[in-house]
């Protein structure tokens, strides 16, 4: 009976497209697109489905730019409460694989549990805010009946945590820094993956949403499928 006791409550969003800055034909260009729809159970309880797509683009022989080369969709369903500050647990299944061709190196998929605490409901809430703050903690079981839900050898802790700074009425700072640990086996040695990213926003908000410049620098990253260590990465987005 639970459809008769939830509600819609509203829908939220995100599109963005970038280049990164060097010669690195690999890292070219990202187009990405997010849809949240949110359901109230009760006062300041939510359940809530999200889906997410990264296209990722790279420069491929004979100098052809906006080649899409990998694509990444993420389905998300979960619970999202306020206690002082806004909980969340949920569960994210994501795949990873190239384009128009047929192979299977590369390709992998997870499913993961995330339980994240931060002081905003939405992420463009974050525009409103002095100062907001997401810290995130994911667990990827590995055993030996669910091991086809996660591929090997990546992921089997995240710890993340993206803080922001509104340093003026159009201006915001921000920080993503990630560290995570791979699943150690006799095949695998336990492995460290991670990242810090700052980040500086332009941007322009009204009643319909928030429309946004920003660089990404990437000054450290060891990342399972893509380092692109000292590149800038330069977008626009809107948050709705």
């Amino acid at each position: 009976m639970l459809f008769l006791i939830i509600e819609f409550y509203n829908h939220s969003g995100e599109i963005y497209y970038g280049f990164f800055t060097g010669k690195d034909t690999l890292y070219n260009s990202d187009a990405y697109i997010s849809l949240i729809i949110d359901f109230r159970i009760k006062r300041e309880i939510y359940f809530y489905l999200k889906y997410s797509s990264l296209l990722e683009m790279a420069e491929q022989q004979g100098r052809v730019f906006l080649d899409p080369m990998f694509a990444t969709y993420s389905i998300v369903f979960g619970i999202k409460f306020k206690k002082y500050l806004w909980f969340d647990f949920f569960m994210d299944h994501y795949c990873r694989h190239y384009i128009d061709k047929e192979l299977e190196e590369g390709k992998v998929v997870f499913n993961g549990e995330f339980y994240s605490i931060r002081n905003y409901f939405r992420k463009y809430d974050r525009y409103d805010k002095r100062y907001t703050f997401n810290f995130t903690y994911a667990f990827y079981p590995h055993a030996i009946i669910v091991d086809w839900l996660n591929s090997r050898p990546f992921y089997r802790h995240r710890f993340i945590l993206d803080t922001y700074y509104k340093a003026h009425k159009f201006v915001l700072f921000g920080n993503k820094m990630e560290y995570a640990i791979s699943r150690a086996d006799e095949n695998y040695p336990k492995r460290g993956f991670y990242r810090i990213v700052p980040e500086i926003s332009l941007f322009y908000r009204n009643e319909r949403g928030v429309f946004n410049l920003f660089i990404d620098y990437y000054f450290k990253i060891k990342d399972p499928f893509r380092s692109p260590e000292d590149l800038l990465f330069i977008g626009i987005s809107y948050n709705f």
